[in-house]
């Protein structure tokens, strides 16, 4: 998403406008969960990587909120990177 902000801005709000199975959103969900699974996922991977994609995409067209309000500058590659990470552990953790 950050090495092509626009494109991905398009492609994000264009998915969220008019949602379809076949979107980019849809596989990138389909993806996180098949990783969550380790194969084939079910239900409850699919909804974690339903919630996951959802907080990223939330968090990278509000970026510049959320630096105002967080301090959380999604734009340094190493606070995202810890970002993320613990993103994710809280999510599988929780699932």
């Amino acid at each position: 998403m950050f090495a092509h902000p626009q494109i991905s801005r398009i492609s994000i709000l264009g998915d969220l406008q008019t949602p379809g199975r076949a979107d980019n959103t849809s596989g990138t969900i389909q993806g996180f969960a098949t990783v969550l699974a380790g194969g084939k996922p079910g239900s409850a991977q699919l909804a974690t990587a339903f919630a996951l994609t959802s907080a990223l995409q939330t968090a990278f067209l509000r970026r510049a909120l959320l630096l105002q309000t967080t301090g959380l500058d999604l734009n340094y590659k190493p606070v995202r990177d810890g970002w993320i990470d613990s993103l994710v552990a809280t999510m599988i953790r929780e699932a």
